[in-house]
């Protein structure tokens, strides 16, 4: 016999040879365990979309708890920390820098009705407060002293 007629010889014994054996349709040993229905679960149809969803407050215009003779009437600069504080004096940190920090909290000063009066002071109804912004690493530091004029 030659190789090649050898070779297809071998190959045709071997798709032949799976075809033997236990057909699939025999039913598998049992093991002893029964084979019990389990009715939907109760949760099985629960709409996850349905379930309340925790809303946050807006956060915080400032980190921090301000003196108790704070004015009310005196804007907290946005995005700021406060850092230190004594009677008549609170300093913030603010994460921008002064130029910033410096016109957008000179706007909202305006905007509640404060008055310049010249060299970073301002006064509003009765109360005066002194603003020095100075560059402290990638921040501003803002120091407010205040009091009555």
């Amino acid at each position: 016999m030659t190789f090649q007629r050898l070779h297809l010889l071998c190959l045709l014994l071997l798709l032949w040879t799976p075809g033997c054996g236990d057909s699939p349709e025999s039913p598998p040993e049992s093991d002893g365990l029964e084979t019990v229905e389990v009715p939907e679960q109760p949760d099985a149809r629960v709409d996850p979309s349905q379930d309340p969803v925790e809303r946050r407050a807006e956060a915080p215009e400032m980190a921090g708890v301000l003196p108790s003779d704070f004015p009310p009437e005196l804007p907290v600069p946005s995005g700021s920390s406060l850092v230190d504080h004594d009677p008549g004096v609170v300093v913030f940190m603010v994460p921008e820098g002064p130029g910033t920090v410096r016109g957008r909290y000179r706007s909202r000063l305006e905007s509640a009705g404060w008055a310049s009066i010249g060299g970073g002071s301002w006064h509003r109804d009765g109360v005066a407060v002194d603003l020095s912004f100075s560059s402290r690493g990638p921040g501003t530091r803002i120091e407010a002293r205040y009091g009555t004029e």
